[in-house]
Order: C-alpha cells, then sequence, then structure tokens
C-alpha cells in the first residue's frame, strides 16, 4: 500500500527515487529496521548483527513486514578492520560488545526501580563467541554498494572503531548518522560522548538532536528512587552533513542526493531543515523542477500537520474538520 508521503509524489520525483534507492545501514541491528517505514519502498537495508539468532530473526521479520525495497542481513560485527573478533556475552543479550563491561563503574549505579542488583547483573559476562569482524569501507567495496545514506549505530562501545573503519564511504556520501553515546565508561577502554562528537565532526557532520536519554541512580543503599534524579549514562545523538557551501558544490549538488537528504530529514522530524536546504539547492546549483516540486510537497504538509498539531474549539474545530477532508481526498 502507497504511503502517504508517496501519494503525494509525482512520477518523476518517485522515478528519481526509485533509480538513485537511498540506503540504510543499521550496525547493531537486534530487533532494528523500524526507521523510515513511510519511505520504505525507496530504501535498500543493510542490517549488521553478531548473533545468528538475532540476524535470522530480524531477517525473517522484514521479510513478512515487506517495508523495504530490499533487505540485506549480515551476521558480522563491523569494527575498524576486518578479522575475527570475540563477542562477550552478556546476561543482558542487548548489552553484549566487543569490550569487557567496566565493572568497577558499573557497580555504582542501579536501576529506578529500587533493584540494587538489577542493573550491574545486566553485565554479567555469561558467554564468549567468535565472530567474522568487516569494516564499513571494505564492506561497501566488497559488496559494491557506492553510497551509504543513512547510519544507524548501536554497539556498546566499538562506535568509534566502526566509524574508522568507515571513514572513506562516511566522509564522501553519507547524509545522517544516529548514533548511541555513552556519557561513563560501561566498558573498558571504550570511547565517550566527546570523542564520538569530534570524530564525527572531523568528518562533516554536525550534531543536530539528542535524543533516548538514560538515567541511572547510584548504587548505596537508602537512596530513594521517587526523589532521586538519577544520572545520565548515554544519550542518542542525530548527525547530519553540514550543509556549507562545499556541500552543495560537491555531495548535494546532485538532485537525487537532496530528494534522499529532504526526504531522511522530513521523516526524522528536521522539516524546516529539510525544505531550507531545498531552497538553498535552488539558488546554488541552478535549480531543478523535481526539487522544487518537492520542497513544495512538504511545506504543504507541514503546514497542514501544524495546523492539525494546533488546538481548536468550537466553530474553529468545525471549519477545520471541513478543510481537513479536503486533503484526504487527494
Amino acid at each position: 500500500m502507497k504511503t502517504t508521503i508517496t501519494r503525494e509524489l509525482s512520477e518523476d520525483i518517485q522515478s528519481l527515487l526509485l533509480a538513485n534507492a537511498m540506503v540504510y545501514c543499521e550496525i547493531g541491528a537486534r530487533r532494528g529496521g523500524k526507521r523510515f517505514n513511510g519511505i520504505g519502498e525507496f530504501i535498500r537495508y543493510y542490517g549488521f548483527e553478531p548473533d545468528a539468532k538475532e540476524a535470522e530473526k530480524l531477517r525473517n521479520t522484514l521479510a513478512e513486514r515487506k517495508v523495504f525495497q530490499s533487505v540485506h542481513i549480515f551476521p558480522y560485527a563491523v569494527m575498524e578492520k576486518s578479522g575475527t573478533v570475540s563477542i562477550n556475552v552478556l546476561r543482558h543479550r542487548g548489552c553484549s560488545s566487543v569490550l569487557l563491561p567496566n565493572v568497577d563503574v558499573v557497580s555504582q549505579y542501579r536501576t529506578r526501580r529500587g533493584n540494587t542488583n538489577q542493573w550491574p547483573r545486566f553485565f554479567d559476562v555469561v558467554g564468549r563467541y567468535e565472530c567474522e569482524a568487516v569494516s564499513l569501507d571494505e564492506f561497501a567495496l566488497k559488496e559494491r554498494v557506492t553510497s551509504i545514506d543513512f547510519v544507524g549505530l548501536d554497539t556498546q562501545g566499538t562506535e568509534c572503531a566502526i566509524l574508522t573503519g568507515g571513514k572513506g564511504i562516511l566522509a564522501k556520501t553519507t547524509l545522517l548518522v544516529h548514533v548511541e553515546m555513552e556519557v561513563v565508561p560501561l566498558y573498558q577502554r571504550q570511547p565517550l560522548i566527546a570523542d564520538v562528537v569530534r570524530l564525527l565532526s572531523d568528518l562533516g557532520f554536525r550534531l543536530i538532536k539528542l535524543e533516548n536519554p538514560q538515567y541511572i541512580s547510584r548504587h548505596p543503599a537508602g537512596a530513594d528512587d521517587a526523589v532521586d534524579q538519577g544520572e545520565l549514562i548515554s544519550v542518542d545523538g542525530v548527525f547530519c552533513r553540514d550543509f556549507n557551501e562545499q556541500f552543495f558544490n560537491g555531495l548535494g549538488g546532485n538532485p537525487a542526493t537532496m530528494a534522499k537528504c529532504m526526504l531522511l530529514l522530513d521523516e526524522l522530524g528536521f522539516k524546516t531543515l529539510a525544505m531550507d536546504i531545498g531552497r538553498r539547492f535552488q539558488t546554488t546549483s541552478g535549480g531543478d523542477g523535481r526539487i522544487r516540486e518537492l520542497g513544495g510537497i512538504l511545506e504543504r504538509r507541514y503546514r497542514r500537520d501544524n495546523f492539525r498539531a494546533k488546538p481548536l474549539r468550537g466553530k474553529a474545530r468545525e471549519i477545520a474538520k471541513k478543510f481537513l477532508s479536503g486533503f484526504r481526498h487527494r
């Protein structure tokens, strides 16, 4: 079934996007593939999950949902260099990592539920297994992936190693990065938020949003979870390409790239930024009718959704219902 945004796109814009499909790469893809469902038919999804059972589960789930244009799942770890790595399996499988947990740090905290032993026990090592690892640059070369438009990272402390191993393709082709960042070292020798921000800045990205903050209370007995604020442990960051003159004269000077960038930003909620770069493209790159049309569509959707979000009363609500009914039949 066509999504709302797709129904509003002309055949010219759809043809442009279908011929230049967006590449969504998710590393640490356990239970992933949940972003960009609204524009999935224009996306090729690549998921990396070293846990073979979880990788197979994800493959089956996405095959059933039929959201993306194509799905490619790899039971690999992604690291700075290709080779073989050892995965430390932790009691909470989602916390498993190439890195060992930092017990001295983890043991200082507890959950907000008041169970003083629950959260530290998540990090108990209960097993290990060997896994094939690949760098992002080597993978792209081997699989003939010429661009990666969006990268999602949730790999429990190895994010900087992955970004370093993908510097080539990330710096040249990637538009947006979503990465989990730790504020305290939950794993041994792991980089922290400042290291991730610095590395992505060097690659030409800037931080535009922090989301999903995780707060954990200290361990000492006697602290009351009902009143304790807890400390920030981790937070997700959204990074976008620095949309400067160099971008528009290079990567962003291509209509297909610009269309993908505008749609990705719009889907993530950065609606005015998506419209703004479309307008800047028109003035710096000689213009393109498809980008002008896409910008108009995004602006109409923005105004319509903004109008719907405002509280209305009495007569104004009745007028709004009649007005919005016109959009439903278009």
